[in-house]
């Protein structure tokens, strides 16, 4: 069974972390990792206001081959980045896994990643070799988010609860709003992007977790 594993490790031992100097400057949302040959391509979010000195130092970076704005809106913008071979660290053993990068969030002077894989023994492997390349990651989650028997978080991250959680108390999904996402992003210090991608993607993970496992198990149930 897969198994999705939560784990934070030091901005400093990732080559974006350390590219963009998260600890003082942008939050990032990185989107999704997808192998291409032998290189990783990501896609990452960063605030509006960040967006002119996060490409001058895309661009100037030996690491880095191809720098592209694929999308904006009115206060995030989405990079594309391809990577040449001579970036290696945790971005080489994510494009020498078959894991599948779920999410990763640059906050403070770490990074927090959410991986899948389709066994235990595939994160422990991944963990592995983590430790052999000297980066030390921290494990802080790991559960099996289409177990019946693992309700207790449904594979939805502590910050993405957070937020999900405040958001309901304070009546940001009620209508009307009693909150509006400025409001909600204020009162948990962090940034409207912030807020607004951990609602979006917790949501969905809530969603995958409960409607859709149960109408596959439904389906299962069906064919036996």
């Amino acid at each position: 069974m897969s198994v999705v594993a939560q784990f934070t490790i030091p901005a400093t031992q990732f080559v974006l972390g350390e590219l963009l100097e998260v600890g003082s400057g942008p939050e990032i949302q990185l989107e999704s990792v997808i192998p291409t040959g032998d290189s990783v391509v990501p896609y990452f979010w960063v605030g509006n206001e960040h967006a002119d000195a996060v490409q001058v130092a895309l661009e100037e970076s030996e690491f880095v081959d191809e720098v592209t704005i694929v999308d904006s809106s009115q206060s995030e913008t989405l990079f594309r980045v391809v990577w040449n071979n001579d970036v290696d660290g945790l971005f080489g053993l994510i494009r020498d896994t078959d894991a599948a990068l779920l999410e990763a969030e640059g906050l403070g002077d770490d990074w927090v990643f959410r991986m899948r894989f389709s066994e235990r023994e595939s994160l422990s492997e991944f963990y592995q070799a983590c430790i052999q390349k000297g980066l030390t990651p921290d494990l802080e989650e790991v559960n099996s988010p289409f177990s019946s028997a693992d309700t207790s978080s449904f594979g939805v991250s502590e910050p993405q609860r957070e937020v999900l959680l405040a958001a309901l108390e304070k009546g940001y999904f009620d209508v009307p709003r009693e909150i509006n996402l400025t409001n909600l992003a204020e009162d948990l210090d962090i940034s409207d992007t912030a807020a607004s991608q951990r609602i979006r993607r917790g949501m969905n993970t809530l969603l995958s977790g409960t409607l859709a496992s149960r109408e596959k198990r439904d389906l299962d149930s069906d064919d036996e």
